[in-house]
């Protein structure tokens, strides 16, 4: 299940533009595994597009069955970076 915590919002990202990017409705989402988290849960970064055409980044943790929205930011240059890199 996909739940968010407050900070995913701290961007003025919204619900909508991060399913987008999750979904991949806008073009390739491209998936970055990064740090575990502090209880030791894995982690990604989903870098894609919205309906917009706006880069943005979402970080996802994976918590026992849910994956959980803790960050949404328009694409930082080091994302556009790895984005771009293939």
């Amino acid at each position: 299940m996909l739940k968010y915590r407050d900070s995913a919002f701290d961007h003025d990202i919204t619900q909508d533009q991060i399913e987008e990017v999750l979904a991949n409705k806008w073009g390739m989402t491209k998936w970055f595994p990064i740090h575990d988290d502090e209880d030791g849960n894995s982690q990604d970064m989903a870098v894609g597009f919205d309906a917009e055409g706006n880069g943005l980044e979402v970080g996802l943790s994976y918590i026992e069955d849910d994956e959980v929205v803790f960050h949404a930011d328009n694409m930082t240059l080091s994302w556009q970076t790895e984005y771009n890199k293939g």
